[in-house]
């Protein structure tokens, strides 16, 4: 019955040929929330946070609705910490320094703890429970010392404490009876144990080899015991080393890494790139890049859940819930420009697809969604163009054309492509690496910037045919209108300038002009020759201004930055994506 009411009304309208991801966002929920310390329940289905007064809050991890609240005296709330069993929870408070646990079940506090020999020199590192939850561990700094301390959470008093030497990696864990952590000292990470009601001094369990020559400015972020894997940064890299197997698993760059952590399954392993980004990275061979994840500017380090397949992020305002998981999305990292160039053939049949900077050409059937070819181009490529069988990119300094295969055959980039190619060199004084260059919808000119000037030259020959001096300098938005007939640029100040290419019949000669008005033409590649558009909001609204599709937010802008449209085919374009997402609309 649902279906015979509203079937016509929920009908698509719009089909995603290329770059299909499972959901546009992975924030599951985001809530105004001011946070300041938050923990996963090792079962993964709670999370406790605090906002750093009286009280903490449970919430279920799906939803992250409101499942009880913990009422305590008055502090500051540092960390947050569960037992094993997930029935009791700990807060440490900074001010004044105590430790008090609650029973989840009856939302009743069960201990507070005032260390008597804690004053403003001691830090908390890290807290663990014993299995049974009746006694926990807390490492703590004071000065240059790392003590372990126990302490009975029914009896509210200090067992036992216990000296540690080197630096600890990571977090304290429970094994058994016993708790665990790990040193790295002079060139190895070094396990220890001991009994969470013993007085004897850590016993080694394991010890495991770093790889050799490495600086004293090491800094190690986290250790996956089972596993035997190290995460540490250097010399502005992300490292994870296999110690096991005495080899890198990823070594990648991360200028903004501050942390990083593997799920405790091992199945997903996440760093901080950027101040605003999250990467989370999946297991194969060695690591590969699974997915970036979005957040707010501000919020703090990301917590993950105990399967891997969610991340909690917090700030001093807002809280935010974000899934790992992707059936359809796995993919290597891409290298290079994060910008992409995308260009549909004239009669809509084909999309030309390369990373800015990248030297890999993709062509797509517009009508089935496979790729035709993948052409190995060996230039970076910074401009390209397809119509009927043929595409042309440039280099720069060169022009490569290809005559792809009939229609239906995959091309084979090494036993076919090099029998279909020609190229052309071209010469342009005070060009850079990636000059902004458009090739022309008829693929026989080429507009590049050079030297302050507009220069056209001939596809075939690399010939000069005309330059004109330019007014600024021109980003990276450079275009010939569809008949050919013109060419504009945006300069980098945003202004819009457009040039008009004139030949003379006689002599052949061709000049190129300014233009009196500096109005855009229509068919700009942000524009849609057919009238489709996108509100400053987000939505796709079809011809007649119908909302078909509401786009995530990294595309909530009519600017020139949402996309680039060919007719009802457009290719959403954001560096946060391995690859562009090719819409077909219809109405």
């Amino acid at each position: 019955m649902v279906r015979k009411l509203y079937g016509s009304h929920a009908n698509p309208m719009t089909r995603v040929v290329h770059g299909l991801p499972d959901s546009w966002d992975p924030a599951i929920v985001t809530m105004e929330y001011s946070c300041e310390a938050a923990a996963w329940s090792p079962c993964g289905r709670f999370i406790a946070i605090s906002d750093g007064g009286s009280t903490a809050e449970i919430r279920d991890a799906a939803t992250l609705k409101r499942l009880t609240i913990l009422e305590s005296p008055g502090g500051y709330a540092h960390k947050l910490v569960f037992s094993p069993d997930a029935r009791l929870l700990m807060s440490y408070k900074y001010k004044p320094k105590e430790l008090i646990s609650w029973d989840l079940q009856t939302g009743v506090m069960v201990s507070a703890i005032s260390p008597e020999q804690w004053d403003d020199h001691t830090k908390c590192h890290s807290i663990t429970y014993s299995t049974c939850g009746t006694i926990f561990g807390v490492l703590i700094h004071r000065f240059d010392v790392l003590t372990i301390r126990t302490y009975n959470v029914h009896s509210n008093t200090h067992t036992h404490s216990h000296s540690v030497e080197g630096k600890v990696i990571g977090n304290l864990w429970t094994h058994g009876e016993c708790l665990r952590f790990a040193t790295i000292k002079s060139g190895s990470i070094t396990m220890w144990e001991v009994g969470f009601a013993s007085g004897n001094a850590p016993t080694e369990i394991e010890s495991l080899l770093l790889p050799d020559n490495l600086p004293d400015s090491l800094l190690a972020h986290s250790l996956h015991p089972t596993l035997s894997r190290l995460a540490f940064t250097h010399s502005k890299r992300i490292f994870v080393w296999d110690a096991r197997h005495s080899k890198f698993l990823l070594n990648e760059d991360a200028e903004y890494s501050d942390g990083a952590s593997f799920s405790s399954d091992g199945r997903f392993f996440l760093h901080e790139a950027h101040p605003s980004a999250i990467y989370l990275w999946k297991p194969s061979i060695g690591y590969i890049f699974h997915r970036k994840v979005s957040r707010e500017i501000g919020m703090s380090y990301p917590l993950m859940s105990p399967n891997g397949e969610s991340i909690f992020t917090f700030g001093p305002s807002a809280i935010q819930l974000s899934r790992t998981m992707d059936s359809t999305t796995s993919f290597p990292r891409k290298h290079g420009y994060s910008r992409f160039n995308v260009e549909f053939s004239p009669d809509e049949t084909l999309a030309a697809v390369a990373r800015f900077g990248g030297k890999t050409i993709v062509v797509f059937d517009l009508k089935s969604g496979d790729p035709l070819s993948t052409i190995g181009t060996g230039m970076r490529v910074v401009s390209l163009r397809a119509a009927g069988n043929t595409v042309v990119a440039s280099g720069g300094t060169k022009i490569v054309t290809w005559n792809l295969p009939a229609r239906g055959h995959v091309l084979n980039p090494k036993a076919n492509v090099k029998k279909r190619i020609r190229t052309t060199k071209i010469s342009c004084p005070g060009m850079g690496s990636f000059p902004p260059a458009s090739i022309s919808p008829d693929l026989h000119r080429i507009a590049i910037e050079g030297d302050a000037s507009l220069h056209l030259h001939d596809v075939p020959t690399g010939r000069c045919l005309g330059s004109v001096p330019i007014h600024g300098r021109i980003c990276k938005h450079l275009w010939f209108t569809s008949d050919g007939r013109q060419v504009w640029y945006i300069t980098e100040a945003g202004k819009a300038n457009g040039l008009t290419i004139v030949e003379d019949s006689k002599s052949g000669v061709i000049k190129l002009e300014h233009l009196g008005s500096t109005s855009q033409p229509l068919n700009t590649p942000w524009l849609s020759s057919r009238g489709y558009k996108i509100t400053g909001d987000g939505w796709i609204l079809g011809i007649s201004g119908k909302r078909l599709l509401r786009l995530p937010p990294h595309w909530w802008s009519s600017s020139t930055e949402a996309g680039t449209w060919s007719g009802r085919f457009l290719a959403l374009l954001w560096a946060g994506l391995p690859e562009v997402i090719i819409l077909e609309l219809e109405e």
